[in-house]
């Protein structure tokens, strides 16, 4: 029983004597050398107190801002069927793409579409509206439609100059092949860029596709994309469009 009591009072001694070190013996060792160098020690001088500089961290969250980008910009993005001119007892041949609104009164920006297509309709909030071919261009593929329409919400387009290699961009396209209408989204990167043009890092995509706009995170349009009948994808830039548009 001695023995019990007789470590009990080592402990309840040791720690008086513990407390009483911690509050009059180390401040006083803190300030003094040696031990003023130590940090523990200084730290102990301090009151034991433990001040935390407060920071602030502020992340820019890239995906947040493209999905910002690609409901806005699909307010201008529309779908587009034409019925292809075939021979004689051929079977009945129907593109399907994609467009962007490029004037407030109608003209409608696409690519891929049959130069001598019949029965051009547009998709456009719910709405189908027929389309007349304005305009086509065989070399680059661009064509230009027109609804009779105004006040339509139209696309901005991107300096090419603004471009820049890695940056990511988004293909918006409508699908209207179905009974219902249905939106479309692919990304990739801007892998290379020359004086008048540029590639994404995509190799392949469907035709629905053709005529989508390449978004950057900035909601503008970078330019067009142009499928081929094997998928293979080319790039129209936004120069290209406004000046095929203003011609």
């Amino acid at each position: 029983m001695k023995k019990i009591w007789f470590f009990v009072w080592v402990i309840i001694i040791g720690g008086v004597a513990g407390i009483l070190a911690s509050v009059f013996l180390v401040p006083y060792l803190a300030h003094t050398p040696p031990f003023d160098k130590i940090s523990w020690m200084k730290d102990g001088g301090n009151g034991g107190t433990t001040i935390i500089n407060k920071t602030e961290e502020k992340i820019i969250n890239q995906d947040t801002a493209m999905i910002d980008s690609i409901n806005q910009v699909f307010n201008s993005v529309v779908g587009i069927s034409a019925k292809a001119a075939v021979k004689k007892g051929a079977p009945e041949s129907i593109f399907y793409g994609t467009g962007i609104i490029a004037t407030g009164d109608g003209l409608i920006a696409a690519a891929g579409v049959p130069a001598k297509a019949s029965e051009v309709s547009v998709f456009f909030n719910g709405q189908v509206f027929p389309a007349e071919i304005s305009k086509s261009d065989a070399d680059s593929g661009l064509t230009l439609l027109k609804i009779n329409q105004t006040n339509l919400p139209v696309a901005n387009f991107a300096d090419f100059a603004g471009l820049n290699l890695g940056e990511q961009v988004d293909l918006l396209a409508i699908d209207s092949s179905g009974k219902e209408l249905e939106k479309l989204v692919d990304w990739g990167i801007i892998k290379n860029a020359s004086s008048q043009s540029f590639s994404i890092s995509l190799d392949k995509e469907d035709e629905v596709f053709s005529g989508a706009p390449i978004i950057t995170a900035d909601r503008e349009a970078a330019g067009l994309c142009l499928v081929g009948k094997d998928g293979s994808i080319k790039t129209i830039t936004a120069d290209q469009v406004k000046q095929f548009i203003n011609q």
